[in-house]
């Protein structure tokens, strides 16, 4: 290492010192002339800053700083000698004069170095009293770890070097107290002169992680499955990375199940959560609803019962495959005993009607089982609204529509002011009628089109029709035919219109003043009229007390039906029926107070009239249609469609219980199961 230019360094108030290092090698230091501070760092700038804040009182303030240094084991003998040479202490322990064998200079510590004879560095040697002293205190630190203590929950680990040196002021000694100088009762005054501090309990990791219970994981798989089929979600989602991520940024500690836990383990307890929950809403009396249809999907025929309730309740119950057997009465028949079954075994409850439409192996199966047979009122209606159509009439209206179907000449009618063309079969029921309605207020936009472009190539009988009043006219007038008749069928498709509210729209249903002279259309009405009025809902309407007012639409003959079913069903009871005719006891007091609701009418009667308020009832809660029944195919088609065809039977069967559960419970459902109004 060159030597310092002692010029330069003297020139500063520096001289240069040859020194030895830890390692024995020589090296040069500067001294400060004024604070006699050694620098290894001989660099110009480095002793101009060192000159900038050198202080020579720095020394004496050091002195000082050094006695507020001292360990508490020094601090301590020393007040004890001060306190016997006052004649305040007797002498306990080793004698005072030895004070300075227990004493250690606080500047010298372990590690430290010394300057050797020869100007060497070397490491200080540990003086016996003081290794004497350190041992002690080990022990009595090891010793305190074993010991309860109440003020100090933890024990430090110290060495006598750090108790030494740890002091930041002085400590006076106390005016009066008993001070034993032994080397125990000393290192135990170090531990009470400075408690230790008690330890701060802060948040750990476990905050900022997430974690999930078992019972979480059931309760967000319920929802999850719930989710899933009650909206129709192809299952298939739940294998999407967004849908996983998705979940992930909701809830990290939440593990997607698989698409085989969803369609089985997950479908499985939904379909017996759906299932027990129904068992509960279920009446002890049901109705059976019982329909056909073709899976177009799996190409299968089907029949399906559902169970109604009149408090609104509903239940899918099973499917029948008949793609191999025949659609016949018998068999028919044996699907309603196996439905009956299933009823009592899951429900515990009584089938006492069956509604179905009328197809004739329908009929025959209503013929042949023992419960009440209704057909279905909107079926009905709907064959009542084709009787009415002139073929002649519907095939004009259809040739115009068809021709105003392309996409050209569509848009240009759209552009006008019209609507969408809408053509038969695009429709279910009423669709003549809204062939009709459509043509009446897309006429004016056609021969809007047809005039502002002359280019156009439309067919001449096309045109003819359009400019034809006379045709527009009748047109009108079958709307006027067809309004009433649609109106009975989407009242009955509703599923709280019973048989009653039905009879009283079948027998309020009449011709328009431009039909009364047309005899065919007057025969249709009185056929229809006759297959949507039969013995039960004409009885229902006879005993609710909604249409007590409207007995006069009963004719003569419907009265004697009415008559014959109460008599063999009530018997001896049958002298019931009259007092509620004459409005006596009872009955005089419900009508009184205007109680029209028919439920609540027969339950109030039921203590004073038990077996005639048990047949009415049973009257009011049977449905008017199966359009309900209906709705399950379309729902089923989403299911059980061509992109889901691997579902099973049974599979597929479930989900449509659990979706048709499930949507009528939804709080808003959707339009699916609202009917259109008009």
């Amino acid at each position: 290492m060159p030597a310092p230019k002692e010029d330069l360094l003297g020139q500063l108030n520096f001289k240069v010192l040859k020194v030895t290092d830890k390692k024995g090698n020589l090296k040069y230091v500067a001294e400060c002339g004024k604070c006699k501070k050694q620098l290894t760092n001989t660099a110009i700038q480095r002793l101009k800053g060192h000159n900038r804040v050198c202080n020579p009182d720095k020394n004496e303030n050091d002195d000082n700083r050094s006695q507020s240094r001292q360990s508490p084991l020094r601090r301590n003998l020393e007040s004890k000698k001060e306190l016997l040479e006052n004649g305040a202490l007797d002498v306990v322990g080793p004698e005072l004069d030895d004070m300075d064998e227990y004493a250690v200079d606080n500047d010298l510590l372990e590690g430290d170095y010394i300057v050797s004879s020869d100007g060497s560095l070397i490491n200080a040697p540990i003086p016996p009293k003081r290794q004497k002293l350190q041992n002690a205190f080990e022990h009595l630190m090891n010793k305190s770890k074993r010991l309860s203590c109440s003020n100090s929950p933890t024990t430090s680990s110290l060495s006598v070097a750090s108790v030494i040196s740890s002091t930041s002021s002085n400590t006076s000694a106390p005016s009066s107290c008993s001070v034993n100088i032994s080397c125990e009762d000393s290192v135990s005054n170090i531990g009470k002169t400075k408690p230790q501090r008690k330890a701060i309990k802060r948040p750990g990791m476990a905050k900022y992680i997430d974690s999930i219970s078992d019972e979480e994981i059931d309760s967000i798989d319920t929802a999850l499955a719930e989710f899933f089929f009650g909206c129709n979600i192809p299952l298939s989602i739940i294998e999407s990375t967004y849908f996983k991520n998705f979940c992930n940024r909701l809830r990290p500690a939440y593990k997607v199940p698989t698409r085989k836990t969803l369609s089985t383990t997950l479908l499985d307890k939904s379909y017996e959560r759906c299932l027990q929950e129904s068992k509960h809403n279920i009446d002890d009396d049901a109705v059976l609803i019982v329909d056909g249809w073709k899976n177009m999907s799996t190409n299968t025929k089907l029949v399906v019962t559902m169970l109604h309730c009149a408090n609104g309740e509903k239940a899918f119950l099973q499917s029948f495959d008949f793609s191999s057997i025949p659609e016949s009465g018998d068999n028919l028949v044996e699907v309603v005993n196996q439905s009956k079954e299933k009823v009592t075994e899951l429900y515990n409850a009584n089938i006492y009607a069956v509604v179905s439409d009328n197809a004739s192996p329908m009929l025959k199966m209503g013929r042949t089982v023992e419960e009440w047979h209704v057909n279905c009122s909107s079926h009905t209606g709907n064959l009542c609204a084709k009787d009415f159509v002139n073929k002649e009439i519907s095939d004009q209206v259809l040739a115009v529509l068809k021709e105003f179907k392309h996409p050209n000449l569509e848009k240009r009618l759209l552009e006008n002011g019209g609507r969408k063309v809408a053509t038969l079969g695009e429709t279910r029921w009423c669709s003549m009628r809204d062939c009709f309605s459509n043509y009446q207020f897309n006429r004016k936009p056609m021969l809007k089109v047809i005039t502002e472009n002359e280019n156009l190539t439309i067919k001449p009988h096309v045109q003819a029709t359009l400019i034809d009043h006379n045709f527009n006219t009748t047109v009108n007038n079958y709307i006027e035919l067809f309004n009433p008749i649609c109106k009975l069928i989407n009242n009955c498709q509703r599923s709280d219109y019973s048989i009653a509210d039905s009879a009283a729209s079948w027998l309020k249903l009449e011709l328009p003043t431009a039909f009364l002279n047309d005899d065919h259309l007057k025969t249709v009405l009185k056929n229809r009229k006759k297959m949507g009025l039969n013995k039960y809902s004409l009885t229902a309407f006879y005993l609710n007390p909604k249409y007590k007012k409207d007995a006069e639409l009963l004719t003569g003959d419907m009265m004697k039906e009415i008559n014959v079913f109460l008599i063999e069903t009530l018997k001896s009871n049958y002298g019931d029926v009259q007092k509620y005719v004459s409005q006596k006891e009872i009955f005089g007091t419900l009508f009184n107070n205007n109680v029209t609701d028919p439920i609540a009418f027969w339950r109030a009667a039921q203590p004073f009239h038990p077996e005639l308020s048990k047949l009415a009832i049973r009257l009011m809660k049977v449905p008017s249609s199966s359009a309900q029944l209906e709705r399950v195919f379309s729902n089923w088609g989403w299911i059980h469609d061509k992109l889901r065809n691997r579902l099973t039977d049974i599979r597929s069967e479930k989900l449509v219980y659990v979706y048709y559960t499930l949507k009528i419970r939804d709080r808003n459902p959707s339009s699916d199961y609202v009917l259109n109004s008009d």
